[in-house]
Parts: structure tokens; sequence; C-alpha cells
């Protein structure tokens, strides 16, 4: 490799790293701080720390028996029910620094990081090096992203492997980088073991190569192989969910069924719902409230007025590079209606 190509390399990484050092100071808040509310936090935690012991004891023969016995010691573990993935990591961090809650949000700033990594590619492969960079750091400024990073949930890494699985979609169907098909498959399956609800990359996909145009590269040999592998990858995943996952969603769902009093819906400031007479609560429909959420809860009023200026004036110039993200909303708005 020549002088210039590595200071080209190195000119190239320059300010995704200053991306992540600048988010690092809005993250790294509570760091230290091992006082956790979020009952779903502390389990996601918990589910770390049986990696932990299994990697040291790999009951290798008897790993059916070492997990009933270890659910029956440590009822916090929520395996089954949540997808292992960011667990499987946790484990791995807390071999090298110990376990603590501290670490478990260590492991949400290293995907918060990848994160960041791969959506400044993502605009700048599709946008140029000025959108990425300002795009970027409205990115990261983002509530509800500066939230997910100060505890242990599995929203964050969900979204750095989304980010990760669309670029090296972007990159295979219209850069045509043979090398990216392979890493959109696995990546995709992985993010389907980070959380569940990365699905809605299928429907993505699906609206993008129809509108855009695409499906030819993915009935070649290799994107067949490809898709036998990603499919053996999820096969697993699938079984455990069904196994594990419906019974203790049922166990669940009583808990779910509470009454909420128009009085109640007024004291929180509810979207979801609208109060009528006492009592009574009717619900708005589902994409009136995430409309209503974007906005209330997620982003702020300028961004939210950025985004349909941008929309509008794409729509105007018909400016093609606009469909991946149109596709991109609509595939997260119906998934998300899909499972209220």
């Amino acid at each position: 490799m020549s002088d210039l190509s590595i200071r080209n390399s190195a000119r190239a990484w320059l300010w995704p790293f200053f991306l992540i050092l600048a988010a690092l100071f809005l993250y790294c808040n509570g760091l230290l701080n091992e006082d956790i509310f979020s009952p779903d936090a502390v389990r996601i935690a918990m589910d770390g720390a049986y990696f932990h012991d299994l990697l040291r004891d790999a009951p290798i023969f008897n790993l059916y028996d070492y997990t009933i016995h270890y659910y029956a010691r440590y009822p916090a573990v929520s395996l089954g029910f949540r997808e292992p993935f960011f667990q499987f990591i946790l484990g791995i961090l807390y071999h090298i620094f110990g376990i603590s809650m501290s670490v478990a949000k260590l492991g949400v700033l290293i995907f918060a990081a990848i994160g960041i990594i791969f959506f400044y590619k993502l605009v700048e492969n599709i946008y140029g090096r000025i959108a990425a960079i300002l795009s970027s750091l409205l990115f990261i400024t983002a509530p509800f992203l500066v939230r997910f990073t100060w505890i242990p949930m599995l929203e964050m890494p969900a979204l750095a492997m989304s980010l990760a699985t669309i670029y090296y979609f972007y990159r295979y169907v219209e850069l045509k980088d043979k090398k990216a098909l392979g890493l959109f498959f696995v990546i995709f399956a992985l993010s389907l073991w980070t959380k569940r609800l990365t699905w809605f990359i299928f429907i993505f996909c699906a609206l993008y190569l129809t509108v855009a145009g695409g499906w030819r590269l993915f009935v070649k040999k290799e994107a067949l192989r490809w898709l036998a592998l990603f499919m053996l990858m999820i096969t697993p995943l699938i079984v455990i969910s069904a196994w594990l996952g419906e019974p203790t969603i049922k166990r669940a769902a009583p808990l779910a069924k509470v009454a909420v009093t128009a009085d109640a819906v007024k004291s929180q400031a509810a979207i979801r719902t609208v109060a009528l007479p006492k009592g009574f609560v009717m619900r708005v429909p589902d994409f009136i409230y995430y409309l209503k959420a974007l906005y209330k809860f997620n982003l702020t009023l300028p961004v939210v007025a950025l985004s349909l200026a941008g929309a509008i004036l794409a729509i105007f110039k018909r400016d093609r590079r606009a469909i991946l993200f149109a596709c991109w909303i609509i595939a997260v708005y119906i998934t998300m209606i899909s499972i209220r």
C-alpha cells in the first residue's frame, strides 16, 4: 500500500473518529453509575452474566442442564424471550473488565460507535462528505439516541446492526460491490439475533428493490448461496423464539391488560389515547400515535422541520437518492404499527 493510499484511508476515517469522540461526551454521562432502575436493563445485564459463566465453565456436553440450573438459580435471566447476540458480547466484555453495570453500559457505547460509523459511511456514499458530517451531528444528538446509550438496552445495538446491514445492502445493490453481499446477509442475521424488530429490513429490501430495481441481483447463484447461509443462521432463533418466547409472552400478557382511566391519561400527557367520559378511553390510530411520538419523544422540532423540507425538496427535484430513506421510514412504520 502506497503512502498516498494510506493518507487517503486515514483521512476517510478522520471525521467518523471526531464524531465518535463528540458523541462520547454525551453518551458517557453516568457510565460509572451502577444504579439502574429499569428492570429490562437489569435482565439484559444478567443475560450477559450467563454468557460470562457459560464461557468460563464451558459445559459442552451438558449445555441444556447447565442452562436449566442457571435459570433456577438466577430467575432474572431472560434469554429465549430476548435475543442473545448483544448479551453474548457482554459476556466477553465481562471476562475482560469484570461483571458490572458500567461494563454493560460500555457494551452499548461500543455499538453506538459502530452505528455512528455506518450512518456516516452510508450518507457519505449517497450524498457526500458535508451531508454526512452534518446529518451525523444531528444523529448523535437525537434525544432518543442519547437516552438509549445511558442504559444497557437492546435498542442501540439493534440500531447499529440495522445501519450496518443497510449500508452493505446499498453497496451491493447500487455500487455493485460483490464483497458487500456476504456481509449484508451475515450482518442481517446477526441483527435478528440482536433484536427481532430488525425484521423491518425484509420490508425495506422488498420496497427498495421494487421501487429502485435490483431483484435480479438476488437471484444469482452466489446470492442464493448466501441466502441459504442466512436461513441457516436464523433457524435456531426461530426455534428458540417458538419454544421459549411464546410461553413467556403468555405469562406476561395478563400484566399488560391494565385499565387506564381518563385522569391517568391527562396526568401522564399520554398521546396513545384520547380521554372521553370518565372511565372510557379511545385509542388514537397507531399511525397518528407514531407521528406524534416522533416530535414529542424522539426528534426535536427543528430536525422534524428539516426532514420535511428535505423530503419536499427531494420530491420536487425527483431525487432518486431519497428512495432509500423513504423505503426505510415506511418499512419501520409498517413494522411498528404491526406489533401494536
